[in-house]
């Protein structure tokens, strides 16, 4: 739901996350989690390879009425990976990750 100014979310509940970064957010299940969570008032930062699907969702997710941020990289570049961490324009400094694409262990 989206929240008001006060973080408070339509029916007066507080969402618990304020803030989150899903990696595969173009597409499937990583846009899914994005949607969901924009949809409850959370400001969403994503990342997938594909650049112009990437845009689109944040796009999408702006018509949400929250902050959003969108990077296209592969996750599997850890480099790419931590460098879009700082990029994130406000989206909040202590998000929750969700993973809706591949992993890899460093």
């Amino acid at each position: 739901m989206p929240q008001s100014s006060n973080g408070e979310t339509q029916d007066g509940s507080r969402a618990r996350w304020q803030e989150a970064i899903v990696t595969g957010g173009s597409k499937g299940i990583g846009r899914a989690l994005a949607d969901t969570l924009a949809a409850e008032g959370c400001h969403v930062a994503i990342c997938a390879r594909n650049a112009e699907g990437v845009a689109s969702a944040v796009e999408a997710l702006k018509g949400r009425g929250v902050k959003a941020f969108g990077r296209a990289l592969d996750v599997t570049d850890r480099d790419a990976l931590v460098g879009c961490r700082g990029e994130r324009e406000g989206v909040g400094s202590e998000p929750l990750g969700l993973h809706g694409g591949p992993r890899r262990r460093w």
